[in-house]
């Protein structure tokens, strides 16, 4: 049984007739990155929101390692599910320091334990010593890092990245890309990555699946 299985999603916004997402299915094995590869307005983001519980879905059925998210009896809350999300804007907390935020997610451990793990996570994408700094004093590509480690040091059973690259420049598209597919498969996280650049496709999916 795949790890990640979604059978026959359908969603549709209140007073549309036809919906933004019909019969859509796909599976991934465990860290397993798949692309989501479509234009504005495909649908490919909505996908994620439904997957991380963000929107309800009309109809169809998820299940995550072996655990049922929803079906037609059955509604897992987004906090239950198990599911990190990177957003484009990357969605730092302002007022928090670099470290507060990646420790933000982690669950179930005393103060001085998720600073612990908080700052070997900043270790692994090279920002330990940018620490104690506020999320604008650092770069797009230092943000998008600090975002990156804030997902996984929340250990998700699933990563969802939502156009990670699209607010940096092409320059350092290159290596962050590289950066972003040397972690997920270094701690063998699938991950579902929503992009309309094929070059991001290239760079970080081990298969696409294209939506129209």
């Amino acid at each position: 049984m795949s790890y990640f299985k979604l059978n026959n999603l359908y969603f549709n916004y209140p007073n549309q007739k036809s919906g933004v997402i019909e019969n859509f299915s796909m599976e991934l094995e465990k860290g397993e990155i798949v692309a989501l590869l479509g234009n504005s307005g495909s649908g490919k983001s909505t996908i994620l929101r439904l997957i991380a519980g963000l929107e309800k879905p009309s109809s169809g059925k998820l299940i995550i390692d072996k655990e049922r998210m929803f079906d037609e009896n059955y509604y897992t809350a987004p906090q239950d599910r198990g599911v990190g999300m990177i957003f484009q804007d990357y969605s730092l907390f302002p007022n928090l320091t670099v470290i507060q935020n990646v420790a933000f997610g982690i669950k179930g451990k005393r103060k001085s334990e998720k600073i612990k793990i908080a700052m070997n996570y900043l270790k692994m994408v090279q920002l330990d010593d940018h620490s104690d700094k506020y999320p604008s004093e650092c770069s797009g590509g230092q943000q998008q890092r600090i975002a990156i480690a804030r997902a996984l040091a929340a250990e998700p059973n699933i990563l969802l990245l939502d156009e990670p690259f699209s607010n940096l420049d092409e320059e350092l598209k290159v290596s962050v890309r590289k950066e972003i597919k040397d972690l997920l498969k270094k701690f063998k996280m699938s991950a579902i990555l929503v992009t309309h650049d094929h070059n991001d496709v290239e760079a970080v999916a081990d298969r696409v699946i294209k939506i129209s």
